[in-house]
């Protein structure tokens, strides 16, 4: 397991040395799927992305140790974030499998059901949304999108961490796993003139030399696919949003 997360963010796509160096409160978090997860107990329900189980604990604190003692990511050395954040002691959780409406993860990457997959993502925090009155797909993606940050790069793949109440109402309602990521897509936006003059200035000039529109909308992600939708978690509406930034997401199969 411990391997496969090194071979993880060893991936060229996966930017390590972005990540490593940044002063971006950024880490490798990971999302585990198929029959290992339960195999090593690896926490997919109640508490999931917290403390409480071992596996979930040690697999990101390994990884860690190895970017700390083999990639020379020392504080303040060549691990340069201004703060940094908690995820960077551990980011590891699995998929709850069992309790999601759609495919998971992996099959959704194109792996055999049967297959044992980590996910690596360049973390940046997370986002608890709390929506205990909404009864509707459309209330409830409405309030994971308000909790979103577009940003004027445009890039990231953002994981939603969708609890399982929510995601059995949103599926309920007729919406794939795409029809989330496009709503979402859709809905989390902000038009340029939101952001800071200096801001607007900088990225319009970008977005004019790679042939974009100067003034479309800041969006969480370039398209509609680059968004993670991941079911976790126990009973209740609680969900999360994990921003990400510097890395793509890339997945190892677990030998």
């Amino acid at each position: 397991m411990v391997l496969a997360a090194v071979e993880v963010v060893a991936e060229e796509q996966f930017n390590l040395y972005a990540v490593q160096a940044t002063g971006s409160p950024v880490s490798p978090g990971f999302v585990v799927n198929g029959p290992v997860a339960g195999a090593l107990g690896i926490n997919a329900g109640y508490n999931a992305l917290g403390q409480g189980h071992r596996a979930n604990a040690t697999i990101g604190r390994a990884l860690r140790l190895v970017l700390i003692n083999i990639g020379g990511g020392r504080p303040g050395d060549t691990d340069r974030a201004t703060q940094g954040w908690p995820g960077k002691f551990t980011l590891c959780f699995a998929e709850n499998e069992a309790e999601s409406p759609w495919d998971p993860l992996h099959v959704e990457l194109g792996y055999d059901k049967q297959s044992s997959t980590i996910t690596g993502f360049g973390a940046c925090g997370t986002t608890a949304v709390t929506d205990p009155r909404s009864q509707s797909a459309e209330g409830i993606l409405l309030s994971l999108a308000n909790h979103m940050t577009p940003n004027l790069a445009g890039g990231g793949q953002p994981v939603v961490v969708i609890a399982p109440e929510n995601a059995h109402v949103i599926a309920r309602d007729g919406f794939t796993k795409d029809d989330v990521k496009l709503f979402l897509w859709e809905h989390a936006r902000l038009p340029v003139t939101a952001f800071s003059q200096d801001a607007q200035i900088a990225a319009i000039k970008v977005r004019r030399e790679s042939g974009r529109s100067p003034y479309s909308y800041a969006t969480v992600a370039a398209q509609p696919g680059d968004i993670l939708v991941v079911v976790a978690g126990g009973a209740g509406y609680h969900s999360t949003i994990i921003p990400t930034i510097m890395a793509r997401a890339t997945t190892r199969v677990i030998r």
